[in-house]
């Protein structure tokens, strides 16, 4: 079992793809926490990296036999990934 994560909300990962969800979905994101662990979760323990798990799906059902994604749902969310790494960046303007 590894440890739950917490990242402040003003944290520049955190910022950044806040506002890369707004500008592609057009709706606030929702703020909470997922069941398991990801690698994000050794990343914070271990070295201190601030996280984000923010991914498409039900949070449900990953790592499950009949995991499904809706292909609508990867677009999106790729959409978003791609605009906030950029501005993370300093590529694209925020």
């Amino acid at each position: 079992m590894r440890a739950p994560t917490a990242t402040a909300r003003d944290e520049p990962v955190v910022c950044v793809l806040d506002r890369a969800y707004r500008d592609i979905v057009g709706k606030e994101p929702i703020y909470g926490g997922v069941p398991g662990s990801t690698d994000g979760t050794i990343l914070n323990s271990r070295a201190g990296v601030p996280i984000v798990t923010c991914g498409p799906g039900d949070i449900h059902i990953p790592h499950h036999v009949d995991e499904w994604l809706g292909i609508d749902e990867l677009v999106e969310a790729t959409q978003i990934y791609v605009l906030a790494a950029l501005r993370f960046l300093g590529i694209a303007e925020t």
